[in-house]
Order: structure tokens, then sequence, then C-alpha cells
């Protein structure tokens, strides 16, 4: 027995399939991640230097300050920029805000 197809499912069946085009779509970027400013780790240590204040500091402690404190000074990563407010190679007048 053959069954009869109805005349919209024949018609079907002869015309060429639709073919579906793909177009190129733009990548979005992915979006940049909101990062924390505090820190995550508990040795975290972040500093920030005001040639004013740190010169004003420098000034106020030079006299003050023995042989042993200025010997443990010059261990640390910092001396280079405290013997510059330390000696006055440094014009505040001159410096820029």
């Amino acid at each position: 027995m053959e069954q009869e197809m109805s005349p919209q499912k024949n018609e079907a069946e002869n015309q060429p399939k639709r073919r579906i085009k793909m177009m190129a779509q733009k990548i979005k970027p992915k979006p940049k991640p909101n990062y924390d400013r505090k820190a995550k780790h508990p040795d975290y240590v972040q500093f920030r230097c005001n040639a004013y204040a740190f010169n004003s500091i420098i000034r106020d402690i030079k006299d003050k300050l023995n042989e042993r404190q200025k010997k443990l000074l010059k261990k640390t990563h910092f001396w280079n920029l405290i013997e510059l407010f330390y000696r006055q190679r440094i014009d505040m007048n001159n410096m820029n805000n």
C-alpha cells in the first residue's frame, strides 16, 4: 500500500533546501575585572610619598638622629631618597606639584 503524500509535502520535497548563512559576529571583549583596591594579602603594603611632607619630616628629625639610626636607615631601600632630602640636594622651591 502506497501512502499518498499531500500536495504541500510533495512540493516541499521537490524544492531545494534553504541554506542558512552564518554572518560573522563581532566578538565582544571580556569586561575588565573590577579589582578591589584593598590588598588581598595581609603583608601587602603600599607607599605614597608627598615630597613636601617628607622634606619637613627629614628636616625635623635630621639633628635628632644618632649614628646607629643613620646606619639603619642606610640599610633600607629608601636611603637614596632619604639622602636627597637629608643632604638638601633637592630644592623644594623648584619642585613641580
